[in-house]
């Protein structure tokens, strides 16, 4: 006769261990690296959507506005691709973080994947502003669309550098304060993790040595 407690044991084991736990959020995390291949798309949409706005440019700015276009598009590729393997790297690195054993288990795997996030979301918001900046800027410069060599040349040009330098260094401090945030989310969590763990290890310690001296004394 087939033992019907075993598929009850086999689940209740597998929370236990933490991979009813850990296989889930892996596949979150995996999820996650694929949901960004979407950036391209929403970049190639944006494009389209103003290219509406050169209908009055010359061909040679239409021409600029490709190429730039080209750019933005093969960027977000870029980015889209190291992102997907940044999470790809945190999905293997996660079971590593529960052990068989561990008493506190939810709460790590919470706590990293708000570590992950920030981290992902900070570097993708700095790669983006970077990204952005750069190609307003060089369009800006070989197609002066919107008499930008008319009068006040030096002006326009000032006012071109400083904002393509505030988008970047703003996109640097915004997506550095997204990791600091949440990191420290994830080390407040962590922290309270460890301790419990490791007051639990304290605790069999100690009643393992209380059991051999007990023994000891008996025989």
């Amino acid at each position: 006769m087939a033992d019907l407690n075993k598929p009850y044991n086999s689940l209740v084991k597998l929370i236990d261990d933490g991979k009813f736990f850990v296989n889930p959020m892996c596949w979150w995390f995996w999820v996650k690296g694929c949901i960004l291949f979407l950036l391209p798309l929403f970049g190639a949409y944006k494009i389209t959507d103003m290219w509406s706005m050169m209908s009055y440019a010359t061909g040679y700015q239409k021409t600029i506005f490709f190429v730039m276009s080209l750019l933005l598009f093969v960027a977000l590729c870029a980015i889209s691709y190291y992102n997907f393997v940044y999470w790809r790297n945190r999905a293997h690195l996660l079971p590593s973080l529960v052990k068989p054993g561990d008493r506190v288990v939810a709460m790590p795997l919470v706590a990293n994947n708000i570590k992950f996030t920030g981290e992902a979301l900070g570097m993708l918001i700095a790669a983006i502003g970077t990204t952005l900046a750069i190609l307003a800027f060089v369009f800006m410069i070989l197609s002066g669309v919107g008499g930008f060599y008319s009068n006040d040349f030096i002006e326009k040009f000032l006012l071109l550098l400083l904002g393509c330098v505030g988008l970047t260094l703003g996109s640097w401090i915004l997506g550095y304060g997204f990791v600091i945030l949440a990191r420290f989310i994830s080390e407040s969590i962590n922290i309270r993790v460890h301790i419990t763990n490791d007051l639990r290890d304290i605790a069999d310690v100690e009643r393992n040595a209380t059991v051999i001296v007990d023994n000891t004394e008996c025989l």
